[in-house]
């Protein structure tokens, strides 16, 4: 460890080394994919592994590990994510989220994947913090553990004490992470892309969108002012509420790799023996839980999509504390209306009302039959009519109108599904902490207020000044716009423009056709030219006829091959 404070400041930080050419890089990139692949056949999955390409193109082995035969599907999954390390770890938790896209048992399980890997040495830490303040540790720090409190797969934690003596928690980057994440992104980028154009069964999930929200979201997750911002904007969210508690960020000694923060002791939120040693009472803790995501989602707009214990501690006094802050969304009020709305034609058992929603939020990915669609969604609420509060499960209910919903064919915006899987973790926690907590019944009130000011005096008003916003700018656009098509018409520069999947299909399919039907004519050609010319050549060119001759048919055989790879691959 360098002594000079300046020294720390010129280690670079740690990269790939020299790589002018990104040899280097795309060799690195093609090892890991082949390490993906076989880990996935490894557990089972080379189905998977051919459907994303990897298979084929990587040349990988069929043999999978006996050891997890016993374990399900989704259990094997979860294995081989945390064998992927980090990046898989995080995807594994961002699709626990999104209901939209995996079955009911894949949630429950990736919900469960452990991000918690060994601790980072004590001397890396140092340099890590060095490089982010040139200062040494002893000089930025009064006290600081050696020892780290938690350690993950993208950073670990310690405790310390500022010169000014307030008690801090540390969270440190692990080295290098970044570019391993980067290595990883570019992968499944790959993955994501070859799967649009060669599986049309899975395209309809938009994997390239996918991968660009989570990328989008994991680097974010990398940048701790970022992290910082956040905690910033709940604190002064629950300023005015003594039931929660944000910790201080402390911006004099935060950068990108380095977050410190005020550091906050309590019990976890499942340690049942640990909150009645603390004389928590828990029914109120679970009250306390769901009002704090019912304020994040409904009055601030601002939110976990995943609350899972682990951001949690109970404080003393019962008031809940917020320790992680890297995952956060925003929910626009146009969206906390849709949810409202969505909620309220639920619990008025009005299925048409609910279906105008569905279609209204959603996007179309194929043909729906709105009529069964309607039918299916009268056939969810039956399930819940005459239900109680106590028997009425929220997260089940919400869940079951997303997978309605794919099932015919729209797709609900990632915003929206996350939220609904946000919504389904919360009565889970409460459940957990009180075994007598109903969610509904602690919604109600939130719901109550949002309809009062949806539906209410103060909701009309805003929706005849939106609407009387939208008819001046479009009193004020409209005599333009007519005089811009009128010159089209006169012009005759009107064109109408068709664009329907089905047809584009038909197009490819004929084009395709086209194609090989231009190479069996060439072949035929060739054959038959080649057969004329050994039975009719004239003498002098008889030297010549073999070599022409054998020339003509290879060429014949190489088009015949093609022609016979493009049948068995359907193109």
């Amino acid at each position: 460890m360098p002594e000079n404070p300046e020294e720390l400041c010129r280690q670079p930080a740690p990269g790939p080394g020299f790589d002018p050419f990104g040899w280097l890089k795309g060799s690195r990139q093609l090892n890991r994919a082949r390490h993906i692949g076989a880990v996935l056949i490894r557990y089972g999955f080379a189905e998977l592994a051919a459907k994303f390409g990897l298979e084929r193109r990587l040349k990988l082995g069929h043999k999978a590990w006996s050891d997890v035969a016993a374990l399900t599907e989704p259990e094997r999954l979860v294995k081989a994510f945390e064998e992927l390390g980090p990046t898989f770890i995080k995807l594994g938790q961002m699709l626990s989220t999104r209901p939209d896209i995996m079955p009911p048992d894949y949630l429950k399980a990736l919900a469960k994947l452990q991000d918690s890997v060994p601790g980072i040495p004590y001397d890396t830490v140092e340099r890590v913090i060095g490089a982010e303040t040139c200062r040494l540790p002893g000089d930025v720090f009064a006290e600081f553990d050696r020892e780290p409190l938690a350690a993950a797969s993208l950073s670990q934690v310690h405790r310390a004490k500022l010169a000014t003596g307030e008690e801090v928690a540390v969270k440190v980057q692990r080295p290098g992470i970044a570019t391993m994440v980067e290595g990883d992104l570019a992968i499944l980028a790959s993955v994501a892309r070859f799967i649009e154009r060669h599986q049309p069964d899975l395209a309809a999930y938009d994997p390239v969108g996918l991968v660009n929200e989570f990328g989008r979201g994991l680097g974010l997750e990398l940048d701790f002012v970022h992290e910082g911002q956040n905690a910033d904007i709940c604190r002064r969210n629950f300023a005015a509420d003594e039931s929660v508690v944000i910790p201080k960020i402390y911006w004099d000694y935060t950068t990108r790799r380095l977050l410190v923060l005020d550091l906050l002791t309590g019990v976890k939120p499942t340690d049942a023996a640990g909150l009645e040693r603390a004389g928590v009472d828990r029914h109120k803790l679970g009250q306390s839980g769901s009002s704090v995501y019912m304020k994040m989602i409904f009055k601030h707009g601002f939110f976990q999509p995943d609350p899972h214990p682990g951001n949690l501690i109970v404080m003393s006094g019962g008031r809940l504390g917020v320790i992680d802050f890297g995952m956060f969304s925003r929910i626009d009020t146009d969206t906390r209306d849709l949810l409202v709305d969505m909620l309220l034609a639920a619990y008025q058992q009005d299925s048409n009302r609910l279906t105008r929603f569905v279609l209204k939020v959603g996007s179309k990915t194929g043909r729906v039959d709105e009529v069964l669609l309607r039918a299916d969604i009268q056939d969810l609420l039956d399930r819940y009519y005459g239900a109680n509060l106590r028997e009425l499960s929220l997260g089940r209910m919400l869940r079951e109108l997303v997978a309605v919903s794919h099932r015919h064919r729209i797709a609900i915006p990632a915003g929206l599904a996350m939220l609904a899987r946000g919504l389904a973790t919360v009565e889970g926690l409460g459940l957990l902490i009180d075994p007598q907590f109903n969610f509904v019944e602690e919604m109600k009130p939130f719901l109550e207020r949002l309809a009062w000011r949806r539906f209410g005096p103060l909701g009309w008003f805003k929706d005849i000044r939106r609407s009387a916003a939208d008819i001046e700018s479009l009193a004020r656009d409209l005599p333009a716009d007519l005089r811009q098509i009128s010159d089209w018409l006169k012009k005759g520069e009107v064109k109408l423009q068709i664009d329907h999947e089905e047809l584009r299909q038909i197009a490819r399919s004929l084009s395709h056709s086209n194609n090989q039907l231009a190479a069996a004519i060439v072949l035929a050609a060739i054959i038959i030219g080649a057969s004329l010319l050994v039975v009719a050549a004239p003498t002098a060119l008889r030297a010549l006829v073999p070599v022409i001759g054998v020339v003509a048919f290879v060429a014949a055989g190489v088009i015949g091959v093609y022609l016979f790879l493009a049948v068995l691959r359907g193109e």
